[in-house]
């Protein structure tokens, strides 16, 4: 139960936070990580479930799959960027969003 509520955490604040962006490129690129993250979970289940026949494909963030491990945090660090520039209220935490670096002189 608390792996689904991780998930289901997981996919809301990626839509809030991909969804409360100006740009069009960010909202696009954002939904379409977190739709594909909790498309592999979905399938995981409903073969774990027995629903569906095996078809191979890991558990984001949790399987110990090399290649499919690596692709999965880069997409997380995609979707994180994408949080960083959005207005939603994901950002509202009072803390201040990095803004360009600067170089001290």
């Amino acid at each position: 139960m608390l792996f689904c509520l991780l998930f289901a955490a997981f996919a809301v604040r990626g839509y809030m936070a991909a969804m409360g962006n100006e740009s069009g490129f960010n909202r696009l690129l954002g939904c379409g990580l977190v739709t594909m993250i909790i498309s592999q979970v979905l399938l995981n289940v409903a073969v774990a479930a027995g629903a569906l026949p095996a078809t191979g494909v890991t558990l984001p963030f949790f399987s110990a799959g090399g290649s499919s491990l690596l692709t999965t945090l880069i997409m997380a660090g995609f979707i994180v960027n994408v949080s960083r520039y959005s207005k939603s209220a994901v950002n509202k935490t009072g803390i201040d969003r990095p803004g360009p670096i600067e170089e001290v002189s």
